[in-house]
């Protein structure tokens, strides 16, 4: 699957990851995950359950589509 389609942090946020008085929400971080898991062979996103908030907690898998 081709990366072609996949959106940089930092067009998908609207702001460069670690830059001053800029957070990523949760959802949003999580929804940017899902992006990826859907537009590369490369990362698989697994929701394990949820936080004490009920918020979705993820496990990202990230290698080369061999493994």
């Amino acid at each position: 699957m081709s990366s072609g389609n996949i959106i940089s942090p930092k067009e998908f946020f609207g702001f460069e990851i670690g830059e001053d008085r800029k957070l990523a929400r949760w959802n949003k971080i999580v929804e940017y995950f899902k992006h990826l898991a859907e537009n590369s062979n490369r990362i698989k996103v697994v929701e394990l359950g949820k936080s004490t908030e009920g918020n979705p907690f993820i496990l990202a898998y990230i290698s080369s589509p061999e493994n």
